[in-house]
Formats: structure tokens, C-alpha cells, sequence
């Protein structure tokens, strides 16, 4: 059986052209798996080591539920990490956290009364006002494990 040259070199120049074809492919993945663990490490790496040091002083001096830094300022259209540390007293359990609005005040610093806040709730993405205070409830296996926190954000 005859090969022509010219079949040989054409299937040559297919092969070469797939093969590039799966690198580039390979490399777009391996860009976007780098990008979404960025993302987790961006986070974690917010918690930084100060405020982690300040969760350990706070349940060392007896606290079940610490939360060290519970002012803070954001832009609008950003968000903010707060760090919840939880002492462990009992012997099993799960933990979970539940966050609610508490209070809502106007940039004039008068406070929207309850119903105004409960419509708040329901407008998430249209909140205009200045400062917000949100409970902060830790449960162990559905029952309440310490006193509520407060956290406050102010969106200048």
C-alpha cells in the first residue's frame, strides 16, 4: 500500500492543531480553577491574624461567643467580613449562626421603627440609609448557646 507525501503532511498538521488546541484548553481551566481559589484565599486571609488573636483573648477570658471587631465601615456595593469565634463547652454539638436586622438608622440618625425595617428587609438592594445593627445568635443543635451580639455597619 502507497502513502502520498501530501496525506502524511496533512495529517500531521491536523494532529499539531488539536494538540494546541487542548493546551490552550488546559491552560483556560487551570486559569480559572487559580482564580476561584483566589478567591476563597482572599477571603480567609481577610480574618487576619489580629483579628484571629483577638477571638482567642476574648474566649480566653471565659466568653463563649466572641466577636472582636463589631464596628465597621463600608462603600456601597462592598461587602465586610466579621470574625464569630465560639468556645466549644459542650461535649457534641453543632453550631450554627443566625444574623437579623435589628435596627436601622437614617444619615439624620433618626431610627425607622419596626414595621419600616421589616419593609427594609424585604428591599435589600435599595437600602439607603446610614447605619445598620444586626443581632447575632449562636445556636447549639437549635437552641440558643449565649447572649445575642450586636454588629455594627455604617455605609457613609
Amino acid at each position: 500500500m502507497f502513502f502520498s507525501r501530501k496525506a502524511s503532511i496533512q495529517l500531521s498538521m491536523n494532529f499539531f492543531v488539536t494538540i494546541i488546541i487542548a493546551i490552550v484548553l488546559l491552560g483556560m481551566g487551570i486559569a480559572l480553577l487559580n482564580k476561584f481559589v483566589g478567591i476563597t484565599v482572599d477571603t480567609q486571609q481577610q480574618l487576619d491574624g489580629r483579628t484571629q488573636e483577638r477571638i482567642n483573648e476574648l474566649l480566653a477570658e471565659g466568653k463563649q461567643v466572641a466577636i472582636p471587631f463589631n464596628k465597621q465601615t463600608v462603600s456601597r456595593g462592598e461587602s465586610v467580613l466579621f470574625g464569630v469565634g465560639v468556645l466549644n463547652i459542650l461535649a457534641e454539638g453543632s453550631f450554627t449562626i443566625e444574623i437579623d436586622l435589628s435596627a436601622a438608622y437614617k444619615p439624620d440618625r433618626t431610627e425607622f421603627d419596626r414595621a419600616d425595617v421589616d419593609v427594609i428587609r424585604q428591599q435589600i438592594g435599595d437600602w439607603v440609609l446610614y447605619e445598620y445593627i444586626f443581632n447575632v445568635q449562636v445556636l447549639a443543635d437549635g437552641q440558643p448557646y449565649d447572649t445575642i451580639q450586636k454588629i455594627y455597619v455604617k455605609v457613609p
